[in-house]
């Protein structure tokens, strides 16, 4: 750090604050930083770029910049300092850390989002309402009168029609369910081959599928695609009739229908309660249903426990695991999804990877800094938060925001739920507020072993 880290050294010891709160304030100053100091394992090219003249003079703005930051912020007001965040570890620690220019020069059309974050009182954006988009593409059948016809989809999957308990459990159609996979791009499986359909909260409306299309997992996705607060489907056969009952038929012959329910909340095979029903003396039925939830929802993922739902809150985790060793290891910052279909915002298996790959690379290059500077274990990547980073811009009275991307936080150790207290942060510099949707968290299976230990 040399004589230019005294003032940052002066004002540390002079204030309760510490390097890590003003890592949490202001990450990109913080990253500028100790990308150009920190790293004890640059390449020699590197190091010849760092010693440079010129770096040296950033590198006493930028520690001139920290020291009044560290004076400033110590003024007794309390403070949410959770924002993006670079690492408190030594910059070895990570890898592929994003930059100022990379985390905030957003190319993204600024849209009112909060429908996209916010599915029927699910999630929420916070003071934002949500106003129900009108499901344009869902079937709206009108009123007919008594035996008129009804359309009607040939029996291609030739599903047995003769009664409503025959309908259910035809082989045909249990077959073409169990075989309808892999799920579409954006979704995992809920529920399969059920003979009863999803009935529950923020019903988006049904579609009826075409003939070229089949019995399509796919067909439905793009519906839901197409709709900003849509976030799980439903598919199945339904037993319906060619006519609309009434007195003079009662019991109208019957069809092989298959249909999308699009729901914004998610599904699985406890929602799944429409057996069918009856109008005079036509039973309807259903019959291979399965269910489909965007990976928006926290979703299974192989080695990792069953995540928290966090909702629009993300962690505040302590500062060391029970180990004693820094548990925060960085983040990732996602944003080719920006501008992609809803469903494909968000896929915490991202985050799984970022997090295998850390652990990868920490092992790879190990730190020094135990006894006579020997070797210290590799720090391995035990958990992590995945969850949609949501800007705000204030301009004259009007509040715009927009989707930064899927930000990944990375730590050693599981936390809980009670550690999730962090709801919006604020950049008065800029005048912006972030705030958080779809937060989930997740531990490995096998993670770090904390008994006994304090």
């Amino acid at each position: 750090m040399g004589i230019m880290g005294f003032p940052l050294i002066l004002a540390l010891l002079s204030s309760q604050l510490s390097l890590w709160s003003i890592s949490q304030r202001y990450p990109w100053l913080f990253v500028v930083y100790t990308t150009l100091t920190l790293d004890p394992n640059r390449q020699s090219a590197h190091r010849r770029t760092i010693n440079s003249p010129g770096t040296m003079r950033y590198q006493h703005l930028l520690l001139s910049a920290l020291a009044s930051l560290v004076v400033a912020e110590n003024d007794g007001t309390p403070r949410n300092l959770d924002h993006p965040a670079s690492d408190a570890l030594p910059v070895v620690e990570l890898r592929d850390v994003p930059v100022l220019p990379h985390i905030f020069t957003i190319k993204a059309v600024p849209q009112d989002i909060s429908p996209q974050i916010m599915a029927a009182n699910t999630y929420g954006h916070s003071g934002s309402k949500l106003k129900r988009t009108p499901s344009v593409a869902a079937h709206q059948p009108h009123k007919r009168a008594a035996c008129d016809p009804l359309p009607t989809l040939p029996n291609t999957y030739n599903i047995n029609l003769s009664n409503a308990q025959a309908f259910r459990s035809d082989p045909s159609a249990a077959s073409v369910a169990n075989a309808a996979n892999p799920s579409p791009t954006g979704y995992y499986q809920s529920f399969t081959n059920l003979q009863a359909a999803t009935d529950t909260i923020s019903s988006l409306g049904r579609v009826i599928v075409n003939t070229t299309a089949g019995y399509d997992p796919s067909f439905c996705a793009a519906k839901c695609n197409a709709l900003s607060n849509c976030l799980a489907f439903n598919i199945f056969f339904e037993r319906s009739p060619t006519q609309t009952p009434g007195p003079n038929c009662p019991n109208p012959p019957a069809f092989a229908n298959i249909k999308c329910s699009l729901w914004g909340t998610a599904i699985n095979a406890s929602t799944a309660t429409n057996r069918g029903s009856r109008n005079r003396q036509f039973d309807s039925a259903i019959a291979g249903s399965n269910g489909y939830i965007s990976w928006r929802f926290a979703g299974p993922i192989e080695g990792w426990k069953s995540p928290q739902t966090l909702n629009t809150s993300i962690m505040n985790a302590p500062l060391r695991d029970c180990t004693g060793t820094w548990t925060y290891l960085g983040y990732k910052l996602f944003q080719n999804q920006v501008n992609q279909p809803a469903s494909n915002l968000i896929d915490p298996r991202l985050c799984a990877t970022a997090c295998d790959e850390q652990s990868a690379y920490n092992k790879a290059h190990p730190a020094r800094g135990g006894p006579n500077n020997s070797i210290l274990p590799p720090v391995a990547c035990n958990a992590f938060g995945s969850y949609i980073l949501i800007k705000t811009n204030v301009t004259k009275g009007r509040s715009v925001s927009f989707e930064v991307g899927q930000m990944c936080t990375l730590y050693t150790e599981f936390w809980n739920e009670t550690f999730a207290v962090n709801r919006v942060a604020f950049d008065d510099g800029v005048g912006a507020r972030y705030s958080y949707g779809f937060s989930t968290f997740y531990g490995r299976e096998k993670g770090l072993d904390c008994k006994g230990k304090v």
